[in-house]
């Protein structure tokens, strides 16, 4: 929000809708694909496309999918930084990582809704750091098998 003589007025660059605007910009613009090749891809019209390239247009979450698709971004990582307003840059092998737990997420989910009454909300926070722990051990026992590996057992591993 910004206030200027007694008027509050609404910023637009600020917010979830305004990250995924940025989001799909910055990926129309770094994908060197033309408005033309992105309207065949996607089916959004090209004005439309070049109005999102400039930030200048509401996007939607399923046209988002759509440019993200067509551009070779992580859809579903970047989709969610958005919602959860997370704009720190993360690396390639990070977002494939997000990208790939949220789509097995919805087995995660059934999995949970399964244990119905056991699960008690306050084990969330445990639960999150736990989880990183498990995956911090993962990456280092993955590091030193390769690390020892001859170079053909290596690339099995991976």
């Amino acid at each position: 929000m910004i206030r200027g003589q007694g008027a509050v007025v609404t910023n637009r660059h600020s917010g979830k809708q305004a990250l995924l605007e940025r989001q799909v910009a910055e990926c129309i613009k770094d994908s060197g694909k033309t408005l033309d090749i992105l309207q065949k891809e996607t089916g959004i019209h090209r004005a439309k496309l070049g109005r999102m390239r400039l930030c200048k247009c509401h996007v939607t979450f399923d046209e988002a999918a759509m440019i993200f698709s067509a551009v070779s971004r992580p859809s579903l990582a970047l989709m969610a930084l958005a919602l959860l307003e997370q704009e720190g840059a993360l690396t390639p092998e990070t977002m494939a990582y997000l990208d790939n737990f949220l789509a097995d997420l919805p087995d995660l989910l059934e999995r949970l809704n399964q244990l119905g009454p056991t699960l008690n909300p306050k084990w969330a926070h445990g639960s999150a750091h736990h989880i990183g722990v498990l995956m911090a051990e993962h990456a280092d026992r993955r590091l030193q098998a390769e690390a020892f590996a001859p170079a053909n057992a290596a690339r099995r591993l991976s």
